[in-house]
């Protein structure tokens, strides 16, 4: 066995590699939330990211229509995340994807 030295930032690169290999093993990409860095109250514009839809508007008549549940929160309107996931897997389970 040989002691090898390396410089700081490669040791960081090597360990976040072997996490992120590790991690795949167990829970496939696919799986993994890409819409974590949202917060659980999203606003109309992050809800119109998530869903993919190019204009408020869309959002609010998802939600007049009743695919989308809003909430008054002050003056605001906000969308559970937990709910506006569903309502896209919905929408992908629907020949192409619109509802």
């Amino acid at each position: 066995m040989s002691l090898v030295i390396i410089q700081l930032d490669e040791l960081k690169t090597v360990i976040s590699n072997a996490v992120t290999d590790a991690i795949q093993t167990v829970i496939p990409p696919q799986e993994i939330d890409p819409f974590s860095d949202y917060p659980e109250n999203l606003t109309r514009s992050q809800t119109k990211e998530i869903l993919g839809v190019k204009s408020l508007a869309t959002v609010d008549n998802y939600a007049n229509q009743g695919i989308l549940n809003k909430r008054k929160i002050g003056s605001t309107v906000r969308f559970k995340k937990s709910e506006v996931l569903d309502a896209l897997k919905s929408m992908d389970k629907k020949k192409g994807g619109e509802i």
